[in-house]
């Protein structure tokens, strides 16, 4: 009787200790062990009930976070996945629906991203596709879109710096920067009549050069 109350008592204070880390599995599998051996335990009893609480609260919280997925409530979904994992920590699949949670909420954000890249709105893309980041580090498609809005804005500014080289007469140069703009960003609709217009300047300076060339009787010159 002495070796089953002292086990009983073990497995109680274990059972308690596994409760309060939220390892809820295995404080249930202590707790059932103690009234085995002792069935009258009030003590055990309540706790038992309260881990059983717990468990069915977590499953709870689950539901309510992939319903919440659903309707695309992204963040109170992780939310309430991470509120049921800290609940039960031993909680059978809840990492992996967490997981499943944050690249459910990645692929999201990655969506709207290259919605607002389409419509040119360059920031609230970024800003969208560092929220898929958040959710998962390492998503190859949210580093794409922060890649293309970088090269998007270093399109920018080579225009810009295209059209004071061409103001400045340094054409060659002026077309250099926008052949590198489209490679940056190759489906910016002003980018292919600014390069005709470049390209049309760099042919009148050559036959310029050329003319000057003949006239001067350099004939070689006029053939470079």
């Amino acid at each position: 009787a002495k070796a089953k109350a002292d086990g009983a008592q073990w497995h109680f204070v274990e059972g308690r200790r596994l409760y309060h880390l939220a390892f809820l599995s295995d404080a249930y599998t202590h707790l059932r062990k103690t009234l085995e051996y002792e069935h009258d335990r009030r003590d055990a009893e309540e706790l038992m009930h309260r881990v059983m609480e717990g468990m069915e609260r977590a499953r709870k919280l689950r539901v309510e976070a992939f319903d919440l997925s659903r309707r695309g409530e992204w963040n109170d979904a992780i939310a309430r996945m991470r509120e049921a994992i800290e609940l039960y920590r031993t909680f059978p699949g809840g990492e992996k629906d967490l997981d499943t949670l944050h690249r459910g909420a990645a692929r999201w954000h990655v969506a709207r991203a290259r919605d607002l890249l389409a419509a040119e709105q360059w920031d609230a893309a970024e800003a969208e596709a560092q929220a898929a980041l958040a959710c998962v580090k390492d998503d190859a498609d949210a580093s794409a879109v922060i890649a293309d809005v970088r090269n998007r804005r270093q399109a920018g500014r080579l225009v810009s710096r295209a059209q004071a080289l061409r103001q400045s007469g340094r054409h060659e140069e002026a077309l250099e920067k926008l052949l590198e703009a489209e490679r940056l960003h190759p489906g910016r609709a002003d980018l292919p009549p600014r390069i005709h217009a470049a390209k049309g300047d760099v042919c009148t300076d050559l036959i310029a050069s050329a003319v000057d060339a003949l006239q001067n009787k350099d004939f070689a010159g006029a053939l470079v």
